[in-house]
C-alpha cells in the first residue's frame, strides 16, 4: 500500500490506488486547505487517475481552479459548485449497476445531498435525489417517486388501493403490504399478511 501514497511537502498523502481497493474514490476536502495545496493535490490526481473529487470547495479556490487547469478537463458542478467533479476526456467511470436515492427533508441540506450525489456518481451508480420531501408533506415524497421509478412503483405499490380521496394506500411488497392514511398527527403505518386485504386504519 506504501506505494499507493504521494506525499506534497509534508501537507497531502494521495492515496492513488483507493477506487482500486475498495470502489470508493479519494476525495479532496478543499475546506482549510489553502488554494495552492487544493490545486496541487487536484493536478496530481488528474495526471495519475484522470479524474478528481473536490468537496467543500471555498470560492477563492473554485476561482484559483478555474484559472489554473487546462482548458480540456471536464466539470461537473454539484451544490452551486462547493463539490466538483473534475475528469480528463476519457476518463470516464464504468457503470456498476447501482441505483442509489437521496432524499433531503428540508432545501438547508442540499449542499450535503449532493456531496453524497457527487461521490456515488463518482462510484458508477445512477442517483435519483429527491429534495424538501419530509415527512409532514409525504405526498411531496411519493410523487418523486412515481416519476423516478415507475415501473417499481407499479409493480411494488399498487397492491392497495386508495385509501380515500384525501388518502392513499401503499403496498411495500406483494407479500406484507405497508398501508398508510393521513392523521391528524402525521402518518399511520399498518402491515397485513395478504395483499388482497390491505390494512386500515379505523375511521
Amino acid at each position: 500500500m506504501a506505494e499507493s501514497l504521494e506525499q506534497f511537502d509534508q501537507f497531502a498523502n494521495l492515496d492513488l490506488l483507493r477506487a482500486q481497493r475498495t470502489g470508493i474514490p479519494e476525495v479532496v476536502l478543499a475546506e482549510r486547505k489553502s488554494p495552492a495545496q487544493t490545486i496541487a493535490i487536484v493536478e496530481r490526481m488528474l495526471g495519475e487517475l484522470g479524474r478528481a473529487l473536490v468537496s467543500r470547495v471555498p470560492p477563492e479556490t473554485l476561482a484559483a481552479l478555474e484559472q489554473a487547469l487546462p482548458a480540456e478537463i471536464i466539470w461537473t458542478r454539484y451544490a452551486e459548485g462547493r463539490t466538483l467533479a473534475l475528469r480528463r476526456p476519457g476518463a470516464d467511470v464504468p457503470a456498476n449497476g447501482g441505483q442509489i436515492g437521496i432524499l433531503t427533508a428540508g432545501t438547508s441540506d442540499i449542499p450535503v445531498a449532493e456531496e453524497a450525489a457527487a461521490l456515488c456518481v463518482e462510484m458508477g451508480c445512477v442517483v435519483h435525489c429527491a429534495y424538501d420531501v419530509g415527512v409532514a408533506g409525504l405526498h411531496r415524497l411519493t410523487a418523486r417517486c412515481r416519476r423516478s421509478w415507475p415501473a417499481w412503483w407499479t409493480s411494488r405499490w399498487s397492491a392497495c388501493p386508495p385509501r380515500s380521496a384525501t388518502g392513499w394506500a401503499a403496498a411495500g411488497s406483494a407479500r406484507s403490504p405497508a398501508c398508510c392514511r393521513p392523521a391528524r398527527r402525521g402518518w399511520r403505518w399498518s402491515t397485513s399478511t395478504t395483499a388482497s386485504v390491505p390494512a386500515r386504519w379505523p375511521g
